[in-house]
């Protein structure tokens, strides 16, 4: 069974972006860095590139491309005239199928052993390669590529708390369109404004309200962001810390369907709402 995991793509202001120049939104940004196709290499025997680039609607909102390196490998073979084994070098195009969502900035990754250890490193592949195209660059953008968290269980424990003595999230730019208006978006206009790359927040108390943290939490969850507790969970109990960043939002992909980039979609669009 394939498993596919959630990332959010997000487009941030460089420091010599003034707030007037901003003219493309994300989900143009997003679409153009993708039709570029960029090729970059990354080591004396690598590089990476993005091809491939298909869509799955009229609009050009879902799609999917793939993302690959080309390299120069030593391949071991069987010669039948000489009856000996021996090494040669031929040209390796490993690759990995990478479906995106441009309006919601999603990007779905799969693992692929022959072409990273893990899917961070396939996002991180990805995020460098979007870096160097002409639209981030001329657009005095960078790219900040992170793991959509599943925040289920984080938020099951917060809920079943005795008390929650500390709650702590994790921040970042641009102003995030699903966010939780009270607290989040404020905090990343903050940080936009201020031409900040991250931010920082924690609350003490002595029992916060479970059901204000686990709201905060969905919404730092569906923005790729990190957040942190420290809670008691019966009144005799020590007081343990709990992360969210231990639970990533992924798909499982049964095998029938694995050709099906369209239902392959929308399960993973699926799965972004009800983080959402």
């Amino acid at each position: 069974m394939l498993s596919i995991y959630l990332f959010r793509v997000k487009f941030i202001r460089g420091d010599n972006l003034a707030l007037e120049n901003e003219e493309l939104k994300p989900s143009e940004l997003f679409k153009k860095a993708i039709e570029e196709r960029p090729a970059i290499e990354l080591s004396t025997n690598s590089v990476w590139m993005i091809g491939n680039v298909t869509y799955l609607d009229k609009e050009c909102k879902t799609g999917t491309f793939n993302v690959g390196k080309k390299s120069i490998e030593s391949i071991p073979k069987y010669n039948e005239d000489s009856k000996n084994f021996e090494s040669i070098l031929e040209e390796s195009c490993p690759n990995a199928k990478i479906f995106f969502n441009i309006e919601y900035e999603i990007l779905g990754i799969s693992n692929n052993s022959s072409l990273a250890n893990d899917e961070y490193s396939i996002a991180d592949k990805i995020q460098k390669l979007l870096e160097k195209t002409n639209t981030v660059t001329n657009s005095f953008k960078y790219i900040e590529i992170s793991k959509i968290k599943n925040p289920e269980s984080f938020i099951s424990r917060l809920r079943r708390a005795y008390c929650i003595k500390r709650f702590a999230v994790h921040f970042s730019g641009p102003n995030p369109f699903d966010a939780d208006e009270v607290f989040h978006k404020p905090m990343s206009a903050y940080l936009n404004a201020t031409a900040g790359k991250k931010g920082y927040t924690v609350v003490d108390g002595e029992s916060l309200n479970s059901e204000t943290c686990a709201q905060m939490a969905i919404s730092i969850a569906a923005t790729g962001n990190d957040a942190s507790a420290k809670i008691q969970e019966s009144s005799d109990d020590k007081l343990s810390t709990i992360s969210l960043s231990k639970n990533g939002a992924k798909v499982s992909i049964k095998n029938d369907i694995r050709n099906d980039d369209i239902k392959i979609m929308e399960l993973i669009m699926n799965k972004y709402f009800k983080v959402k």
